[in-house]
Parts: C-alpha cells; sequence; structure tokens
C-alpha cells in the first residue's frame, strides 16, 4: 500500500467517526445525485453475499394447562380418648407394731472408773538420765496464779484517785494521763476515767475511792459520791504555765494520799 492509499484509509476513517459521532445510523443526509451513485456502487461491491434463507422454526407446541387434581375432603377428627380413672385401691389395714419385750430384764451399771495412767517407767528413765531436774509428783495449787491473772480486771475497781475527763483536746488528755501516771509511781493507784464511762457512778460509789480530780465543768458528773474533790482550773491554763503544775503536786502532797494507800 502506497502512501496515498493510507493517508485516504486514515481519512476514511476519521470520516466514519465524526459521522457515527454527529449522526445516527437513521438520520438522512441530502447530497448530489453522483456523490450518491459513487457510494451506492461502492457499498453494492462491498456488500456480503446473501446467506441461504433458513427454514423458520416451528413454533412450540400450545401448553396445555393440567386439570386441576381433584382434592379429597379432610377427615373428620377424631374424639379425644377419655384417661381412664384409676380404681380406688382398698386401703390396708393398719399393723400395730407389738412392743419389743425381753425375757431377762436389763441391768444398768454405773461406768468404770478410767484407769490412771501409769509413769512409772517415765519416771524411772527420768531420774536416772536427769538426776539434776525435779520430777513433781502432784500437780501444785494454782489459785495465786489465777489471781495475778485476773488482777488487770480488777483495776478500775479497785480505784483511789479518779480524774474526771470529757474533753477531747489531745494536749489536755496527755496532760491528765501523765498527772495519773505520776500519782500512781509516787502515792497510789489513779486513772483517766471519762465522764460518759458507763461505770462511773460504781466506781464514783466504791470505798477504795479517796480523791476525785476534776474541772469545775464535770463536778455535775459526780452524782450523790462523797469522795473529796480536787478542783482544778482550765487545762490550758496548766499547759501555759509550768508554776500552776508544781501547785497542783504542792496540793496532792497536802492530801498526803500515801498515809491513805
Amino acid at each position: 500500500m502506497t502512501q496515498d492509499n493510507e493517508d485516504f484509509a486514515d481519512l476514511l476513517a476519521m470520516t466514519e467517526i465524526h459521522l457515527l459521532q454527529e449522526y445516527s445510523r437513521k438520520d438522512w443526509l441530502l447530497t448530489d445525485r453522483e456523490t450518491y451513485e459513487y457510494f451506492k456502487e461502492f457499498s453494492s461491491k462491498n456488500r456480503p453475499a446473501p446467506s441461504a434463507q433458513k427454514a423458520p422454526k416451528a413454533p412450540p407446541p400450545p401448553v396445555i394447562p393440567k386439570s386441576p387434581a381433584i382434592q379429597k375432603p379432610p377427615p373428620p377428627p377424631r374424639k379425644p380418648i377419655p384417661p381412664k380413672k384409676p380404681t380406688p385401691e382398698a386401703p390396708k389395714p393398719e399393723q400395730k407394731k407389738e412392743p419389743l419385750t425381753s425375757s431377762t430384764p436389763i441391768e444398768l451399771h454405773p461406768p468404770s472408773s478410767p484407769k490412771a495412767a501409769e509413769f512409772a517407767d517415765i519416771h524411772k528413765i527420768l531420774t536416772t538420765k536427769v538426776p539434776s531436774q525435779k520430777i513433781i509428783d502432784s500437780i501444785p495449787d494454782d489459785t495465786h496464779a489465777k489471781s495475778v491473772l485476773n488482777q488487770w480486771q480488777k483495776k478500775d475497781q479497785n480505784l483511789e484517785v479518779i480524774i474526771l475527763c470529757s474533753d477531747k483536746e489531745t494536749s489536755h488528755l496527755t496532760f491528765l494521763a501523765n498527772l495519773a501516771k505520776a500519782i500512781e509511781v509516787h502515792f497510789c493507784s489513779a486513772s483517766v476515767i471519762s465522764t460518759k464511762d458507763q461505770k462511773l457512778e460504781q466506781l464514783l460509789n466504791t470505798p477504795e475511792l479517796k480523791l476525785v480530780i476534776c474541772t469545775e465543768k464535770n463536778v455535775t458528773s459526780l452524782g450523790d459520791s462523797k469522795a473529796p474533790i480536787l478542783r482544778l482550773q482550765d487545762l490550758e491554763e496548766y499547759l501555759k504555765d509550768p508554776q500552776l503544775k508544781a501547785g497542783l503536786w504542792k496540793e496532792l502532797c497536802e492530801v498526803k494520799l500515801a498515809s491513805s494507800c
């Protein structure tokens, strides 16, 4: 193919593309007769030969609807079978239990006393092997040990000096606790007791009580107690002025608590 033929083929292709983009296949274009005759002759030469006409296919056979199936009427519902009632059983006659009897009477005997453990062999071995150890044959009396053990329970019951306190200030409580400890070391038993203590009334009426130390606002908590009273000033004053502490201790010495202990 020459260069002119290639250019002509490209021009035809571009023209076809342009026509397809601008017009549809059903559009009609006006042209002169010479151009029409030329393209008519060109298209007739390039038209493919007509193929043999195929025989038309036979139409499909008509679909005959099936006759509806004859439906049988549903069977009637079955009647429910009534449940069988259990036949009541005849009550069985109660059998009386006859008391157990024995031909020989039963004798009750007191339990035999347990045999005392024998430590003779152990005693002999210890005496031979460890002669320096003392072996005690009988258990010693522990009455004194029990009294010492329970002494803490009677501490508040045997108080001779009670220091009443209704203050929750830590510094005030520390001052009163130190005062009670000093009295206990130098004179007799003493303790700080709260005015809300449930046993206060009982403690104030014990015969061992020799002195009650309290501030003016706690005097009403004494009730009917007949114990001597040592009235304190405001506790904050004792913390500010050490001379007041010395004066308080002098008053305690004048009470002569040591002679009453």
